[in-house]
C-alpha cells in the first residue's frame, strides 16, 4: 500500500468520489473481506460486491488473501493507498488566479497547480524507475502584529530570492529545474464540522 495515490482524470475521480465508495475506501486501509465491510456499514452484499468491483477494475482496492470461514471462502481486499487526492487535472483548465501576494485563492491555486505537477513527475519518475527528486519544508511562527507579519513575508520574498539567484545555473548541461512555493496560513487549532466544510469561497 502507497501512502498517497493522486487522481489526474474525471474518470478516475468519479469512481472514488461514490459516498459508498469512500467510505469503503477508508474501511480498506486495513485488510477487510466484503463479508466484514457489509456488517460494518449495513449494505445489501450485492451492492457492497458492485463497489468492490468497481475499485478494483480501477485499481484502487487490491485482493490480498482468501480466508474460510466455515464453509465458505472469503475474498480479503484492501485499499492501495491510504490516501487518494484528485488533482486539479481532473476538473479541466481553470482560468489564473491573480499574482496577488497576500489572497487566500493566489495561495490555493499555488497548492493545486503542486498536487498537479506532483502527479505528472511521480508518474514519470516511476516509469523511468527513478527515485523522486524532491522535499517539503515546514514550520510555524506566531507574529505578535500585522506588521511583523508583513515584515517576515518582505524579508522571506527576499530570502528566497537571494537562494534561488545563488543557486541558479540555467547555462549548465544537465542542470535540472526546481520549482519553489513558499506559502503561510493561519494554523487551525479547531477544524470545522464536516457540514460547514463542504465549500469555501475563496477571494
Amino acid at each position: 500500500m502507497t501512502l498517497l495515490r493522486i487522481l489526474r482524470n474525471a474518470e478516475q475521480a468519479a469512481i472514488v468520489l461514490q459516498p459508498s465508495r469512500l467510505r469503503i475506501l477508508r474501511a480498506l486501509r486495513e485488510p477487510l473481506s466484503a463479508s466484514a465491510l457489509a456488517r460494518s456499514f449495513a449494505l445489501p452484499r450485492r451492492q457492497l460486491n458492485c463497489h468492490l468491483r468497481e475499485l478494483e477494475k480501477a485499481g484502487y482496492a487490491v485482493f490480498v488473501e482468501e480466508r474460510r470461514k466455515g464453509n465458505c471462502i472469503e475474498r480479503v481486499m484492501q485499499a492501495t493507498a491510504k490516501t487518494f487526492v484528485i488533482s486539479p487535472e481532473a476538473l479541466g483548465d481553470a482560468d489564473p488566479m491573480p499574482v496577488d501576494q497576500f489572497s487566500a485563492a493566489y495561495l490555493v491555486s499555488a497548492a493545486s497547480r503542486i498536487t498537479g505537477d506532483v502527479a505528472q513527475i511521480a508518474l514519470r519518475a516511476r516509469t523511468a524507475g527513478k527515485k523522486l527528486a524532491i522535499f517539503t519544508l515546514e514550520g510555524e511562527v506566531r507574529y505578535r502584529s500585522p506588521a511583523e507579519r508583513s515584515a517576515f513575508a518582505a524579508e522571506m520574498t527576499l530570502a528566497l530570492a537571494r537562494i534561488c539567484s545563488k543557486y541558479n545555473t540555467p547555462d549548465v548541461s544537465g542542470a535540472r529545474t526546481f520549482h519553489f512555493v513558499l506559502g503561510g496560513y493561519l494554523a487551525i487549532t479547531k477544524p470545522l464540522p464536516p457540514s460547514e466544510t463542504v465549500a469555501a469561497v475563496l477571494d
